[in-house]
């Protein structure tokens, strides 16, 4: 799922990670290659053509579509797939305006993982409940600060969403009869770019 990692480069050019940068290129040079010459270069044009039809027949099919939080398919049932495949564009185009800076400026690893897993379903226009695992890594990081003062309402609610997006989002899409997955993802990206970056506890004295 190449779609997912959309981000991943400019997060790392942002934050100044030059040899993590290398190596993923070098990787996904390696891995393309690989694949080509297992499966031809007519898998990657397949690939490629998939991003215009994929989502084509989901419309009647809630089951689908209710599973697949993005833009476009949040957006394609009420304005058409014109539109929806131009406000997916900006939603991807933002979310990497968004995702850059807080790479850019921030050290914490617990904003850095939310706004990168925050920003990776609003810039592709195909990604499956599934993938929502990546939430895993910032729910992780932010659930292990400092608890030596009371957790912020904001933060709560970025934990639970982070904790309950991947089994949920499917359920609340076929509740609501619309898919709502972008706004959870706007919220969370929101939190990591005004989030202040949290303190390291310092290291006790001998």
């Amino acid at each position: 799922k190449p779609q997912l990692a959309l981000l991943l480069p400019l997060c790392l050019a942002a934050g100044r990670e030059g040899k993590a940068l290398a190596a993923m290129a070098a990787a996904a040079a390696a891995l393309a290659l690989a694949a080509a010459g297992c499966f031809g270069l007519d898998s990657w044009g397949a690939f490629l053509a998939a991003f215009r039809t994929g989502t084509a027949g989901y419309d009647g099919n809630a089951l689908q579509w209710a599973r697949i939080p993005t833009v476009l398919v949040a957006v394609r049932p009420i304005a058409g797939p014109a539109l929806a495949w131009l406000l997916q564009g900006l939603a991807a185009l933002g979310a990497s305006l968004a995702v850059g800076r807080v790479w850019a400026r921030s050290a914490d690893p617990g904003r850095r993982a939310l706004a990168l897993a925050a920003g990776m379903p609003l810039a592709t226009p195909y990604l499956s409940d599934c993938d929502l695992v990546v939430l895993t890594v910032p729910l992780l990081l932010l659930a292990a600060g400092p608890r030596d003062r009371p957790v912020s309402l904001a933060r709560a609610a970025v934990l639970a969403i982070a904790w309950s997006a991947a089994p949920a989002i499917q359920f609340l899409a076929l509740g609501l009869g619309w898919q709502a997955g972008p706004l959870l993802w706007l919220g969370l990206l929101a939190h990591a770019l005004a989030a202040p970056d949290r303190q390291r506890p310092r290291p006790l004295s001998a």
